[in-house]
């Protein structure tokens, strides 16, 4: 049977190894991702203490698998609200525009989850980081705030009420942490601590940072949702489990209700299950990351990432969040309509091309004057925004796909469908011919070679050996 699963708008590279999952609620690791001397000096830790090392898997698969999980509860510990700089801010005060641009790119991803605010990009770091005269940045974020409110466009969850600007204006951080940090957050004082962190860490971190298990406890049922592999999964509730077990020995014991026993992490699901019972899984797990987008996307990360520029410019977040969540099912994607990307996204909310080229041409300048690299060039904004699906198809098509007409055929399409599909679709021999020495980037299990081999080999004439190309 098929699964399904949801694309949203991050991805990110990691690689991992598995683990296998026993009966219900236990979870049996390999020898190998155990380290049995893991000691650091810290006053938190005992020195006699030797402390199991989990190897974490990457936590959402590879891009072949479930991508649902990169969401910003994830990855950001404070609010939306509070982690962006709006433009009318950094361009209103007097700064050197370089200076900010390296700062931005210096703090720029969540390679290292934070612990600190001044260790990523949001208001508190910015007026830190540039020495920002606070009764200047006041009187310029509340002009536009209460513009927003008076024209209705005003969202809670984006924009800064009057009480978030006192306790932002506050420079209290502990103060800062407990008003705008996320549900999925947890805080000790002036640090904070994301479910990224959590996962990535290991349980000696948590022990130096003196956090306990009524501290991580209460946001398993946040975890719950972000939507892990199962891999990811079954290691995770391990390590939650044994620091569970550490704290127990030392007088911290939690109510049987709230241990990670009584949880259930739910992974929303992974391609590589979706295929069927007879065909073989055709990644091999805990490889890929941005190389396999290849493999299951029709076009390139270009149109793919639906900017929250553009975004916010025409919806509301429950607008965004409902059209996000239509389930989308990748082995029958083929065309521009089929899934979440900004044409997809313009075409079903009755964006038209003209006001989306405006919002597209100020982010391109914006980041023309930073220095940085725009997403999206003057060419692709003028296709996109032409709304001629022929051209769009034509301009940003995955390399690795074929284009027949108006429908785009991934690797992924073409693994997981017949040789009298491919006739029905109008695929030719010379057509998938021309793709084999680039199939050769992919990770294929040995067993998914085989069978894509044979497969094509019958459909071309003649044989066919991927790992030729490599």
């Amino acid at each position: 049977m098929k699964k399904t699963f949801i694309l949203l708008f991050l991805a990110a590279l990691l690689f991992c190894t598995a683990c296998q999952s026993t009966e219900a609620g236990k979870v049996s690791l390999p020898e190998e991702s155990i380290d049995t001397a893991f000691i650091l000096q810290n006053e938190n830790i005992d020195s006699a203490q030797v402390y199991k090392e989990f190897v974490m898997p990457e936590p959402f698969g590879n891009t072949g698998e479930n991508t649902g999980g990169w969401t910003y509860e994830y990855l950001q510990p404070c609010k939306m609200k509070f982690d962006g700089i709006p433009n009318y801010l950094s361009n209103g005060i007097d700064i050197d525009n370089v200076a900010y641009r390296q700062w931005a790119e210096s703090l720029y991803g969540f390679h290292v989850p934070p612990t600190r605010l001044v260790e990523y990009m949001n208001l508190y770091s910015f007026f830190i980081e540039f020495d920002i005269p606070l009764d200047e940045a006041r009187a310029l974020m509340e002009v536009p705030n209460q513009k927003m409110m008076e024209s209705g466009i005003w969202d809670e969850e984006l924009h800064l009420n009057s009480i978030d600007l006192d306790i932002l204006f506050s420079m209290n951080e502990a103060a800062i942490i407990e008003h705008f940090k996320t549900d999925y957050t947890i805080s000790k004082g002036d640090k904070l601590y994301s479910p990224q962190w959590i996962y990535e860490n290991s349980v000696v971190d948590y022990v130096a940072e003196g956090l306990t298990v009524l501290d991580i406890a209460p946001k398993y049922e946040y975890y719950e949702k972000i939507g892990f592999a199962q891999a990811a999964i079954e290691t995770f509730e391990a390590k939650l489990e044994y620091f569970e077990e550490i704290q127990k020995a030392e007088g911290v014991i939690l109510p049987e209700e709230m241990t990670i026993k009584s949880k259930s992490i739910e992974s929303i699901g992974e391609i590589t299950n979706a295929l069927d019972a007879d065909i073989p899984q055709p990644l091999v797990e805990a490889v890929g990351g941005f190389a396999n987008i290849g493999f299951l996307s029709p076009f390139n990360e270009k149109i793919n990432v639906v900017s929250s520029d553009i975004v916010f410019a025409f919806v509301t977040r429950d607008e965004i969040n409902a059209w996000i969540s239509d389930e989308i099912v990748y082995e029958e994607i083929s065309g521009l309509s089929d899934y979440h990307n900004i044409y997809s996204f313009m075409r079903d909310f009755n964006i038209s091309g003209e006001e989306a080229k405006e919002v597209f041409i100020n982010t391109y300048n914006e980041s023309i004057s930073l220095g940085l690299e725009p997403n999206l060039t003057l060419e692709d904004i003028d296709i996109i925004c032409s709304m001629d699906e022929q051209a769009i198809i034509e301009h940003f098509a995955n390399p690795y796909a074929i284009v027949e007409s108006n429908n785009v055929y991934t690797p992924l399409w073409i693994y997981n469908h017949t040789a009298d599909d491919y006739l029905d679709a109008g695929i030719s021999a010379e057509a998938l011919n021309e793709k084999l020495a680039l199939y050769a980037d992919f990770n294929f299990t040995p067993e998914a070679e085989i069978y894509l081999n044979e497969k094509l080999s019958d459909f071309i004439g003649e044989e066919v050996n991927i790992s030729a190309h490599r």
